[in-house]
């Protein structure tokens, strides 16, 4: 939208625009979209404007919070107190619940590291996640689980820190790379599968996951292929 040549095209694009973001924050449940969505906005308007566009992003967003918090009725606000009600009662010690996917999510976070510390150089191997946390699981009386719902640590509990530094340095990599691209837009839009990657990551199992897999190969392949590496040095 923001690259439109035409103002009708700017205007379609940029309602497409906002019924997605509509369907990020109030249809779709799941909070790492919430998280992503705010980041990539804010990133958006630093790529466009600079520090005043990082100024804007924090002003839109704390006029966000307060209209989410002001209006109980809507998803958003009700997905956020029920995430800090989880937070609270996993805080306090008491076992969570299985509706409560924060207190869950944070045993898992837990239960993990213990994973890694038992096998911090080179990890349980490939696919050895599920067998490991079972073991561990079994002592504990946790559920179950073959997806710790964070990727850095389902690498490093399968491939140990090196697993961890190549993942880092794929990304590192893309990031490098996007800066080459012949077009800023494209620069922009490639950073930001860097970004959106790197932050869902934090939040879940991203490549193992289907869904989040396939978009993460999908949009690398179309997003750099435009990508000509550097130019060579005449002799």
């Amino acid at each position: 939208a923001f690259d439109a040549k035409t103002r009708r095209g700017r205007i379609v694009l940029g309602f497409l625009c906002a019924a997605a973001v509509v369907n990020v924050l109030v249809m779709v449940p799941g909070r790492t979209g919430h998280i992503v969505f705010l980041v990539l906005f804010a990133y958006f308007l630093y790529r466009q404007l600079g520090a005043k566009g990082l100024a804007i992003a924090g002003a839109s967003l704390g006029a966000l919070a307060v209209f989410v918090f002001l209006s109980p009725d809507t998803m958003l606000h009700k997905r956020i107190m029920l995430a800090d009600d989880e937070l609270q009662q996993w805080r306090s010690g008491t076992p969570p619940e299985l509706s409560s996917s924060i207190g869950q999510r944070l045993e898992i976070l837990r239960n993990t590291i213990e994973v890694i510390r038992d096998n911090p150089v080179l990890g349980v191997g490939t696919g050895g996640f599920g067998k490991a946390y079972a073991v561990l699981a079994n002592r504990t009386g946790d559920t179950l689980t073959k997806n710790p719902h964070n990727e850095f640590l389902m690498i490093i509990a399968q491939f140990g820190l090196a697993g961890f530094v190549v993942l880092i340095c794929v990304f590192a990599t893309q990031w490098w790379a996007a800066a080459r691209l012949p077009d800023r837009s494209d620069q922009t839009a490639a950073r930001a599968l860097v970004i959106t990657m790197v932050v869902a990551s934090v939040l879940s199992s991203t490549l193992i996951d289907h869904a989040e897999g396939f978009f993460f190969v999908y949009m690398s392949a179309l997003l750099f292929a435009g990508y000509e590496g550097s130019p060579r040095r005449r002799p």
